[in-house]
């Protein structure tokens, strides 16, 4: 049985998706590692806001976490894919299960013209699932690992930045484009 952690997560900032994290992902690691059992510690910081695979080790959280990620991905590749007329099946991850709910998220929130918007749009959905998972969650590797993904997810959101968007666009077009 994996062990609770009052003082630990008594002592965390609250994280809210509006706010940035006053906590960075480091500073966070580097404090659960002092206070976790090295088998929780190996499990919380195997697991990251985009799933890799395989994975092993994780946490149910984590576990939870990167089944709606890549339920998500996946949508989100099938619904590119028909709006292209392209075969989705190469770009999709692990085994692919249509969901209704996923899918008419995915396609409302690409209906979007702000590619901004529909990211912002993406992280809160995945902000609302991490919630999901936390529910009754308040001192256990539950908890701490949803912590960690809210905060990997916010230092996400925080570095999309207009600097940082040019800096991708300029490296994306070609190079006579970048001197007009």
């Amino acid at each position: 049985m994996r062990g609770e952690y009052y003082y630990f997560a008594a002592t965390l900032p609250m994280l809210s998706f509006e706010d940035g994290p006053r906590l960075n992902v480091e500073e966070f690691l580097a404090r659960a590692q002092e206070q976790l059992s090295p088998d929780d510690y190996a499990a919380l910081s195997s697991v990251r806001l985009v799933p890799r695979y395989p994975a092993s080790g994780l946490t149910a959280a984590g576990r939870d976490w990167y089944d709606f990620e890549t339920a998500l991905r996946n949508e989100i590749a099938s619904d590119r894919a028909r709006r292209e007329r392209r075969d989705p099946d190469k770009h999709l991850r692990g085994e692919y299960r249509p969901d209704p709910f996923l899918a008419d998220f995915v396609g409302e929130a690409a209906g979007e013209e702000n590619p901004l918007k529909i990211e912002e749009s993406l992280n809160r959905k995945r902000w609302e699932k991490l919630e999901e998972i936390e529910l009754n969650n308040f001192f256990n590797i539950t908890f701490l690992t949803v912590y960690y993904l809210k905060l990997q997810l916010l230092e996400k959101i925080n570095r999309m930045t207009p600097p940082a968007g040019e800096k991708i666009l300029l490296g994306m077009l070609p190079a006579e484009e970048e001197a007009e």
